[in-house]
């Protein structure tokens, strides 16, 4: 009985054999797939104007914003490094004053202060900055 029932389970599965095609479109990047801005330009005209004008706008903008991130970091490591040497300054002409007053020890203490923070800030600066 099992025989003839596989049997026909066989004959039944050879003719119901078809052929699946699929498909498949991916599209990426900062612009739409060009079917469906075709799609918003039929359902309203002009909308593929808008949505390329908004596009170069939304660029513009980011490359200012870039810039300007570029500019304020460049001014900050400059005034760092000036802020660097007054400090270092202040501390080594601080230290020999002292020391030229008979202060020996507090002369020293200053000019390894002012130096120290100076070496911890470049210790500080060294590290890995994080991602924004």
């Amino acid at each position: 009985m099992s025989n003839s029932r596989n049997g026909k389970l066989s004959k039944l599965a050879a003719n119901q054999r078809g052929v699946v095609e699929e498909t498949a479109e991916f599209h990426s990047g900062p612009m739409p797939h060009p079917s469906i801005v075709a799609g918003y330009e039929d359902t309203y005209p002009g909308a593929a104007a808008i949505i390329f004008k908004s596009f170069q706008d939304q660029t513009a903008h980011r490359i200012e914003i870039e810039k300007k991130v570029i500019e304020t970091g460049a001014k900050k490591e400059l005034l760092g490094i000036w802020f660097g040497f007054i400090i270092a300054i202040v501390a080594i002409l601080g230290g020999i004053y002292a020391a030229l007053q008979d202060k020996v020890f507090l002369g020293g203490a200053v000019t390894f202060a002012g130096l120290g923070l100076l070496v911890g800030a470049f210790i500080y600066n060294k590290r890995p900055e994080s991602k924004d």
